[in-house]
C-alpha cells in the first residue's frame, strides 16, 4: 500500500499531482497538541523513492538520538542509521 514503517512509525505516502516546489527537497512539520507531524516533498527526477526512505530513517535516527540521550553532545549523534 502507500504506507511505509521506519523504526517504529508509519509513514503514509502522498503522489501530489501537478505540484510545483521551490525546492527540490522540502520538509515541513506541523506540531499538533500530541503529535509533530511531518511532510517531505521531493523532486521525483532527482531522487528515488528508495533514497527518500533512507533520509527519512537517518532523520528519524538522530531525533532518537536527541530525544533519548540528553546527555550526549551534537557531535556524538551518528547521523546514518545502521541501515
Amino acid at each position: 500500500g502507500n504506507y511505509i514503517e521506519l523504526n517504529g512509525l508509519l509513514l503514509k505516502k502522498y503522489n501530489m499531482q501537478n505540484k510545483i516546489g521551490k525546492f527540490d527537497l522540502m520538509l515541513n512539520s506541523i506540531e499538533t497538541s500530541k503529535t509533530l507531524r511531518f511532510s517531505l516533498d521531493y523532486c521525483t527526477e532527482l531522487f528515488t523513492q528508495e533514497t527518500i526512505e533512507n533520509l527519512c530513517e537517518h532523520y528519524i535516527n538522530v531525533l532518537d538520538n536527541v530525544i533519548n540521550s540528553n546527555e550526549m553532545k551534537i557531535s556524538e549523534i551518528d547521523l546514518l542509521s545502521e541501515s
